[in-house]
């Protein structure tokens, strides 16, 4: 089955193949040799499977058992997941594959499979070790500049009883290759990612990165942040992207409207005390509303936020990095406005004592002195309160918030001094106390008037 495509990416033979058709789809289930499998590093990557495989002990302990166990291998392992909408079956289990849509089309499950693959191929090719940590595109790329060694490794029939190994592969395909089938193929596959991949800890922030409920917040950010920021579950950046979610809330609840899930029940926002203390539940109702049908379209397992004033919100959202950094460097000098020493704090005194240095949250700059995020949140949320609506509901900033920060930061002292008196000078207790965001939301309102 085709649709009329005559050069295709891959050829694989599936040994002792047997054949399902289950709802609208094939499932296709054998044994697949290392020589076979190794191909796949030339023509797909891992964007169809939400987890990004790196290498690992558990990398290792799969290339371990494939050499040493080989018979068993196949019973040791659910192997590899790989789908394709434009495939021709051919003679003896053989089947030719193209991959049209990345997102969908691919390697859906068992990434770390075949990164031990990768790795276990180099080394017999070329006594190469790959450095643990490296994820699939350093991978890749690592076995593309010694492709002429590996290909000559694979060709060698001396090499025989090494890539002659096999491995479990599964292939879905759609029984109904029209416009139609390939639509509701776009449809169901997001489900069994999810499903493949749940039993493999799939973290939630992962799939929702999958779904595309970050595409607009990646394209939002700035791109000197983009690639330190976390998306999904492996990914090589440092920032958690829940800490992005959180900031971007300070601007969604000031849109002028409730939302509902889909069984008609108002979904909550977190409290700002939220936005601070417990990163997960901001981030679950940002995923509950962003998939709404109020903010997005959604089509072939993807969202795609619309709405306007929501967009707004991600836009002002992802801005607010160096809005907290400013004032993460700006904490000593607010609480010193009050005539008391911020060096003397326990925590900071502590911490000064041992040598210990900090950098800002986002963007890394040294600081003079450590500032807990417990001190910086209840003063940050209260700009909330210089975002105002337009006439069609979308958002903007009544004033410049970095201008006003530098002109009135000395009013906020006697308020984070007076409740780190009261919270026996524990920063993690002052980004708690929920009554000191009401007050700073009120100060920083007298302050715009």
């Amino acid at each position: 089955m085709n649709r009329a495509t005559q050069k295709y990416d891959l050829s694989l033979h599936f040994y002792k193949h047997t054949e399902q058709q289950i709802a609208s789809y094939t499932r296709i289930s054998g044994l697949v040799t290392v020589k076979d499998v190794f191909k796949l590093f030339e023509t797909v990557d891992l964007e169809a499977n939400p987890r990004f495989a790196k290498i690992s002990p558990v990398t290792r302990d799969i290339a371990e058992s494939l050499e040493k166990n080989d018979q068993l291998f196949p019973l040791m392992t659910q192997g590899i997941l790989i789908s394709s909408t434009d495939y021709q079956q051919q003679e003896r289990g053989r089947f030719k594959l193209n991959f049209v849509d990345p997102t969908i089309e691919g390697v859906l499950n068992g990434g770390h499979n075949l990164l031990a693959v990768g790795a276990w191929v180099l080394e017999k090719a070329t006594g190469k070790a790959l450095r643990s940590g490296s994820n699939w595109v350093e991978v890749r790329s690592k076995l593309r500049e010694d492709a002429l060694d590996i290909k000559d490794y694979l060709e060698d029939e001396g090499n025989k009883a090494f890539w002659s190994k096999v491995i479990p592969v599964e292939l879905i395909v759609p029984l109904d290759t029209s416009e139609i089938g390939i639509s509701k193929f776009k449809d169901d596959i997001p489900l069994v990612q999810a499903a493949r991949n749940n039993n493999n800890q799939l973290s939630k922030q992962t799939f929702a990165n999958h779904e595309g409920l970050f595409d607009e917040m990646r394209d939002f950010v700035d791109p000197d942040l983009r690639d330190k920021i976390q998306w999904k579950q492996n990914d090589s950046g440092s920032i958690d992207v829940r800490e992005l979610v959180a900031m971007c809330w300070m601007a969604i609840s000031r849109i002028d409207q409730d939302y509902f899930d889909e069984n008609g029940k108002r979904i909550q926002p977190p409290s700002a005390v939220q936005s601070y203390s417990s990163k997960a539940v901001p981030f679950n109702k940002f995923v509950e509303v962003s998939k709404t049908t109020d903010v997005s379209s959604h089509r072939d397992g993807k969202f795609d936020i619309k709405d306007p004033a929501f967009l707004s919100a991600i836009k002002i959202g992802v801005s607010l990095p160096l809005l907290f950094e400013q004032l993460q460097k700006l904490i000593p000098s607010i609480y010193e406005a009050t005539g008391s020493s911020y060096s003397k704090l326990r925590s900071v005194a502590a911490a000064l004592e041992k040598g210990k240095k900090q950098k800002t949250k986002f963007y890394g700059e040294d600081l003079e002195v450590v500032v807990d995020d417990g001190l910086v949140w209840p003063i940050f949320y209260s700009f909330r309160e210089l975002i105002e609506r337009n006439a069609d509901g979308t958002l903007y900033w009544s004033t410049d918030p970095h201008d006003f920060l530098a002109e009135n930061f000395a009013e906020y002292g006697q308020l984070l001094k007076a409740t780190l008196k009261e919270k026996g000078e524990d920063p993690g207790a002052v980004g708690k106390t929920a009554s000191l965001y009401v007050g700073f939301s009120y100060l920083t309102r007298d302050l715009l008037k």
